[in-house]
């Protein structure tokens, strides 16, 4: 069983273009996002699936400097490129995250991955609830289930956002809901939306982040815990609706 981390990277963000290769010191955000997944204990492979627009050009030559296995596919059609990348990878298990998470957990990611290979669900899902610490998410499925949803989706919006279709269904597939250790449970944005998400996460690596080490996230929210004011930086920033 081919357990494979998709990453779903693109330039052409529409709050904040280019933020995936922004510096976060002496990285940047989706190499750390990569070196942060390289601690998983239950992955086999890690893939970046970028898009075919011409300024993802630039995310093809970071990932073939840096030896990162890639795929390209459709900008708007993330659900057939999530599809075509797992194809091509020959993946049994996908797991779903976004290039501006650039403090995912890899614990969680592990945590997530078993509940899923040993309980019997479709889709293992902290989106389901409102309670995690928004940018440590992530979503388990089966290649089978993301074959199928490839070949019968037709909304707009649920192929844009992966397992929207699942989400909208509960009563058709079987979604679990992660149980969230306490230090988890917090309303702190830890994902890059717009350019004040940015400005906390370089706070958060400025003081935290020391090189050849990934930063722990309950050191992140002991320091968030600790400095509100670094917390309110983004604090009006409104995720954007699916």
């Amino acid at each position: 069983m081919k357990k494979v981390v998709i990453i779903q990277a693109r330039m052409g963000s529409t709050r904040l273009a280019g933020k995936i290769l922004s510096k976060l010191e002496d990285k940047l955000m989706l190499e750390h996002i990569y070196t942060r997944l390289t601690k998983c204990k239950n992955l086999d492979d890690i893939i970046i699936a970028t898009t075919t627009e011409t300024n993802d050009d630039i995310v093809e030559e970071f990932a073939q400097k840096n030896s990162y296995k890639y795929f390209r596919g459709s900008s708007a059609d993330v659900l057939n490129r999530y599809y075509e990348t797992a194809k091509h990878y020959n993946a049994d298990v996908i797991v779903r995250i976004t290039a501006d998470c650039p403090l995912i957990c890899p614990k969680l990611v592990d945590y997530d991955i078993d509940l899923y290979i040993n309980g019997d669900y479709d889709l293992v899902s902290p989106l389901s609830s409102d309670k995690l610490i928004r940018g440590l998410d992530n979503e388990v499925l089966s290649f089978q289930l993301l074959e199928k949803l490839n070949s019968t989706v037709t909304d707009i919006s649920e192929r844009e956002h992966v397992t929207l279709h699942i989400l909208h269904n509960p009563t058709i597939y079987k979604i679990l809901s992660p149980k969230i250790e306490e230090y988890y449970i917090r309303k702190y944005r830890l994902t890059v939306d717009e350019k004040d998400d940015f400005r906390l996460i370089t706070e958060i690596y400025k003081r935290l982040y020391k090189t050849g080490e990934i930063i722990d996230i309950k050191d992140v929210v002991n320091l968030l815990d600790n400095n509100r004011d670094l917390a309110n930086i983004n604090k009006h920033v409104e995720q954007k609706k699916t």
